[in-house]
């Protein structure tokens, strides 16, 4: 399947595309879905998350009122649909969302301010975690990581959870809750 824009599409089927539980790429190298009109085949850089792999990694976090959520991956779509979803459980001053483009972090900042939610949304790298805003009860990334960040380990409360997925070899990967305990 080539590129498809809004157009292309029509309401129903952009409504479609949107509840489909399937992964969309919306970002190639740094080219957006929207500014592509040939196939690509360069590396995936964003994408929309399959939505039921978002909601097992809320239901594995088991967040309870109070809790200070990391989120690595603001992006397109399930990104922001999990902030929004997080804010909605924690409210907006208990969420972080960190993104990596600019214009991707733009964009989902547009659509959580229309859907009346503002987390604190930071442009940079979520390998780097965002310290300033630690400690956090939990950590989640519905984007693809080949390790824990140290960095993300670092940010946890004494009993955090990260979850994330972990890719390896031949393009597959596994849902990771890794818990943190404190020995007495």
């Amino acid at each position: 399947m080539g590129p498809v824009s809004r157009s292309d599409l029509g309401e129903e089927g952009r409504l479609h595309l949107a509840y489909a539980d399937k992964t969309l790429v919306t970002q190639i190298d740094g080219l957006g879905a929207a500014s592509a009109t040939t196939p690509q085949t360069d590396w995936l850089t964003s994408s929309a998350t399959l939505l039921t792999l978002v909601v097992r990694m809320l239901e594995l976090a088991d967040i309870d009122p109070g809790d200070r959520v990391l989120e690595i991956g603001t992006g397109t779509g399930t990104g922001y649909f999990t902030a929004l979803l997080l804010c909605h459980r924690l409210g907006d001053k208990n969420v972080t969302s960190i993104e990596y483009d600019p214009d991707v972090a733009a964009q989902a900042a547009a659509h959580l301010d229309a859907a009346g939610y503002a987390p604190r949304l930071v442009v940079g790298d979520g390998l780097q975690g965002h310290s300033e805003g630690a400690e956090y009860s939990t950590v989640i990334a519905p984007c693809a990581a080949r390790t824990i960040p140290p960095s993300c380990l670092w940010q946890l409360s004494d009993a955090g959870m990260i979850i994330t997925t972990l890719s390896g070899w031949l393009l597959a990967s596994g849902l990771v809750r890794l818990a943190s305990c404190v020995l007495s």
